[in-house]
């Protein structure tokens, strides 16, 4: 029996069967940050702007502190391009030190859940991104979308163009459109067990995935389809190097605690509340 037969994942080979067996690319990873500059030029280095890791409103960014005592916190934004090109030379060498030495400081390496909350735009968009993202490096991605099923979609197109990503549309639609909430159960059911089949392809020497993102699996959690202990069993259980990406507005704590990184979409402004229809390649 090989590990890409029909057989091995326990069912016929039908469109949540068809997941093809390839290896998995491992690349380095790569560490990004933002810099900030200190917002009034300094005299001296001794009053360089200094750069460190904060948890919570800028959370994974790095932020200024002037340590001469007469700055503030995350200054430098407004005064960024202030001074002489060699005072500019001398904080972002400053920065760069303590970036660096950060960066040295996070000697943990492994898989992460993210959770992308919120009722702005961009959560599936987001996720997305980071399937090609992955897929660049060449690991191998699986996507089970649990909401947006029949309507059809740049991104389905799109990703069917990377042999590295695997894509399964559990869902058959809006909420609103299906009208039927045990068709919604059970579409629902189907997706997460399909999410568990990635899952475990992704155990072992060998693992068959390097990220897998349950797409819209929060707006299935919201209206009950499936058990947030189930959903966070499979998260809590995950293989070490395997990343998950939950998308879907109104995310369950229980989520949001099983979590590494929480991001939530807030929504300032939206084309749709003024009257303008969704577009073609940039809202599907």
């Amino acid at each position: 029996m090989t590990k890409g037969s029909a057989a091995y994942r326990g069912g016929s080979a039908s469109a949540f069967d068809r997941l093809p067996s390839r290896a998995t690319g491992i690349s380095g990873a790569l560490v990004a940050s933002r810099f900030a500059a200190a917002r009034q030029p300094q005299a001296a280095p001794t009053s360089a702007a200094v750069a460190y890791l904060s948890r919570g409103k800028d959370c994974g960014k790095a932020k200024t502190m002037d340590t001469s005592g007469n700055g503030e916190p995350d200054a430098g934004r407004q005064g960024e391009g202030q001074g002489s090109d060699a005072e500019h030379k001398v904080r972002m060498q400053a920065l760069k030190r303590s970036q660096d030495k950060a960066v040295k400081q996070r000697q943990i390496r492994r898989g992460i859940v993210v959770v992308n909350d919120g009722d702005g735009k961009g959560k599936s968009t987001a996720a997305f991104g980071m399937a090609i993202r992955a897929a660049g490096h060449g690991q191998r991605v699986g996507i089970v979308q649990f909401i947006k099923g029949t309507w059809k979609t740049g991104e389905k197109a799109a990703l069917a163009r990377f042999p590295e990503i695997d894509h399964v549309v559990a869902g058959e639609g809006f909420t609103w459109e299906t009208q039927d909430r045990a068709r919604d159960i059970a579409a629902a059911a189907k997706g997460l067990a399909a999410a568990r089949r990635m899952v475990d392809a992704a155990r072992g020497d060998d693992p068959e995935y390097s990220l897998i993102i349950l797409d819209e699996i929060n707006i299935a959690l919201r209206y009950e389809y499936l058990a947030v202990a189930e959903v966070v069993e499979l998260l809590a259980n995950k293989p070490e190097a395997l990343s998950i990406v939950v998308t879907g507005r109104d995310a369950r704590q229980e989520v949001i605690d099983a979590a590494d990184t929480v991001t939530r979409m807030e929504c300032v402004k939206h084309a749709y509340d003024a009257g303008i229809r969704a577009r073609r390649g940039v809202d599907f």
